[in-house]
């Protein structure tokens, strides 16, 4: 098993008790644009489709743009940079999806601004191709990120070396990429994510060994010991992103340890949602539109017991 160095961590908060995730800015809008729910695997372990009123439809190539158009007048009136992924289904099946991601990139005018794009990698390595280089758009092209996926369900290890080349194609136009693998919870694929996770390091890909939540963030797959008795010490070393009561710690000992009971604190939530019907949504709290967000991020008090996605336990919470 490879192990990845913990980096050293600090934190601009001093005295309060704080749980803030690395490279999780607390003024920066964090959006996920569900511009399909298309997509050609059929995960068991698919929280989306578990949730979407629809499945494979794609969202209106009109509805996306007409948010993307409001998110811009939002961004500029409040002077605050993005972080906009694509999200699905497989955003890739999204309509117009070159154009879509085109007028998205238009908004990348602050230095803290992303762009992340969501695939499988299950495309034909001829699709990546058509991306555009970094020598087309050399001032905010860093700013775009594609954030691949291993699927063991759908990924087979005679697919790894194919996999290996489109994420070249990706990353030799100047793309940064990062790859999460999700870690299953069913000993047959323990091989494959081994081989894959290896494989992949050899490279010099950024991996994420990416923990399963089924049904909703508050509602995890529970892993087996035997899970933990081969891949244990790997979740524990894995990006360590949070810091909580000045420790520096990683999603697996959040998770062990139960540091993720954060009902009562006060959680300054800046994630929104567009789903496939033009509304607006937050994880954890009611809201009907983008100007909501802006009344969370001030800090409201969390009403749930736990707090189980990854991405949400990176925001700023302090007790």
């Amino acid at each position: 098993m490879i192990n990845i160095p913990i980096k050293n961590i600090t934190t601009d908060f001093n005295d309060v008790k704080v749980h803030q995730g690395i490279g999780q800015m607390s003024n920066r809008l964090y959006i996920h644009l569900d511009v399909t729910t298309m997509c050609n695997y059929d995960c068991t372990y698919c929280c989306n489709r578990a949730s979407f009123k629809d499945w494979q439809k794609p969202t209106p190539f009109n509805t996306i743009m007409k948010f993307l158009e409001d998110l811009e007048r939002v961004k500029n009136e409040h002077n605050i940079p993005i972080f906009l992924m694509f999200t699905g289904g497989e955003p890739t099946y999204t309509i117009k999806y070159f154009s879509v991601m085109e007028r998205a990139r238009e908004l990348l005018t602050h230095k803290d601004d992303r762009l992340i794009l969501e695939s499988n990698g299950s495309r034909p390595i001829e699709f990546y191709e058509r991306y555009p280089t970094a020598s087309l758009y050399p001032k905010n092209i860093p700013n775009v990120c594609h954030m691949f996926s291993i699927h063991p369900e759908h990924t087979s290890v005679d697919d790894l070396e194919l996999y290996r080349k489109k994420l070249k194609v990706i990353i030799d136009k100047g793309y940064t990429v990062k790859v999460n693998l999700m870690m299953t919870q069913s000993p047959k694929y323990y091989d494959f994510l081994e081989m894959a996770y290896g494989m992949l390091k050899s490279y010099g890909i950024d991996v994420h060994p990416h923990y399963i939540y089924y049904k909703n963030d508050h509602n995890p797959i529970k892993y087996p010991q035997k899970f933990w008795d081969r891949f244990g010490e790997l979740m524990k070393s894995s990006r360590v992103d949070y810091i909580q009561d000045g420790e520096e710690l990683s999603d697996y000992q959040i998770f062990k340890q139960q540091r993720n009971i954060f009902k009562g604190w006060t959680c300054f939530h800046n994630n929104i949602t567009l789903s496939l019907d033009g509304s607006i949504s937050n994880q954890c709290f009611e809201i009907s539109s983008i100007e909501e967000v802006f009344e969370l991020m001030k800090g409201k008090k969390c009403p749930h017991n736990t707090c189980n996605c990854d991405g949400l336990l990176k925001i700023k919470k302090v007790k």
